[in-house]
């Protein structure tokens, strides 16, 4: 079985670690992988995933990257186009993957497929977040409403040619409510994660315990809930305690969490680097998510996964995908329903003596190899 797998548009750690597991598993399953993407990604990805290159044979193609509006679109653009042109010129034996769906092409493939009728499976990520309308969805204005649009007019249709992955069984559930109908060509994979970092987290047991956000915060991401949380500490005068933002603030997030004290260790350091980034987290004693109950309904989470790989028990505000994953494959840490009971849970004496989380399990169950079976079986079909 041959396989062809497609990454026209992201470029650098774009999804950096979904696309080398699933690139992973394609190795694992297949002797004869084709592998079209920007040269430097793919040897990221064949780095991440510990993929000799014998095993894949290597297409380079340019992508534009996605840090400048402009470049942004000009790679959904340049990106569809080399997707249609894929799908002309593939072989009839072959699997297809396209591990980013771009929405610019979606249909247009779904229409030639049905003629030319190739085994094409799509990896869906965060555009089906387009579906809801929550202030996330608008964050690149005009752009995000012409994805909107896109991916609306794709599921409006009645039939399909191509196959869809999505990355948990709560995901598709709550596909189906919003589309209000079910499309039995979507298959689930739950989100493969690959041991990319050196940095584990070993508890210290001190006396001062550091908490904090990984990634960039925003008010889309909690930040109000966050500030609600350390005017609580603070009034109460809870001391030991220390709180971090592993990452950057947007807008005026930063000011507002300075003034309350929170340390921001990459602040100062440039473009933080992906080891330094992964250091100051494994000297977090908690990973703190505030995200909307609301987020997550329709797409993963890769925090989620980086608090998992370096073994650090989270402490987050409920929502359906966290709830799933704690179902799923074990508990990780604490779920409240709202800011008020994580404050109390961390004012009645917070301590990580007191975790027992089988993290070596669940960081298997979610290996690249632990999918393989289940891999194996979408592609075939």
């Amino acid at each position: 079985m041959k396989i062809w797998y497609i990454n026209t548009f992201s470029k650098g750690n774009h999804h950096e670690i979904y696309n080398a597991s699933i690139l992973k598993l394609c190795t694992l399953c297949s002797d004869e992988v084709v592998a079209i993407s920007d040269k430097k990604t793919l040897a990221n990805y064949c780095e991440l995933a510990n993929i000799q290159d014998s095993g894949i044979h290597k297409h380079s193609i340019y992508c534009f990257g996605q840090k400048k509006r402009l470049f942004l679109l000009l790679s959904y653009i340049w990106s569809a186009m080399l997707n249609i042109v894929i799908l002309f010129i593939s072989k009839r034996d072959s699997v297809l993957i396209y591990v980013f769906n771009n929405s610019f092409s979606t249909s247009i493939l779904n229409r030639i497929n049905m003629l030319l009728k190739r085994n094409v499976l799509l990896c869906l990520h965060g555009e089906l977040e387009l579906l809801s309308t929550n202030q996330e969805s608008r964050k690149y204005g005009v752009l995000s409403k012409i994805l909107q649009f896109l991916i609306i007019h794709y599921f409006r249709g009645d039939k399909y040619s191509l196959k869809m992955l999505l990355m948990g069984d709560s995901i598709k559930r709550n596909l189906e409510f919003y589309l209000k109908k079910k499309i039995f060509n979507i298959f689930v994979l739950d989100h493969p994660y690959i041991q990319t970092t050196s940095f584990i987290n070993i508890p210290t047991f001190s006396s001062v315990l550091k908490l904090g956000t990984v990634g960039t915060m925003s008010v889309n991401k909690g930040a109000d809930k966050y500030i609600s949380l350390l005017q609580m500490v603070k009034a109460e005068k809870l001391q030991k305690l220390q709180f971090y933002v592993i990452g950057k603030a947007e807008g005026d997030v930063y000011d507002k969490l300075n003034a309350v004290n929170v340390i921001f260790p990459c602040v100062g350091e440039g473009m933080c680097s992906r080891e330094s980034f992964d250091k100051h987290v494994s000297e977090l004693d908690y990973i703190l998510f505030f995200y909307p109950v609301d987020s997550y309904r329709l797409t993963a989470s890769g925090a989620i996964y980086d608090a998992i790989m370096q073994e650090i028990p989270i402490i987050s505000i409920k929502n359906e995908y966290f709830t799933y994953l704690f179902d799923k494959y074990g508990k990780f840490g604490y779920l409240f329903d709202n800011v008020d009971n994580i404050f109390s849970f961390i004012k009645s004496g917070l301590k990580r003596e007191n975790d027992f989380f089988n993290f070596l399990d669940i960081k298997q169950k979610i290996s690249p190899e632990a999918f393989l079976e289940d891999f194996v079986e979408i592609i075939k079909k």
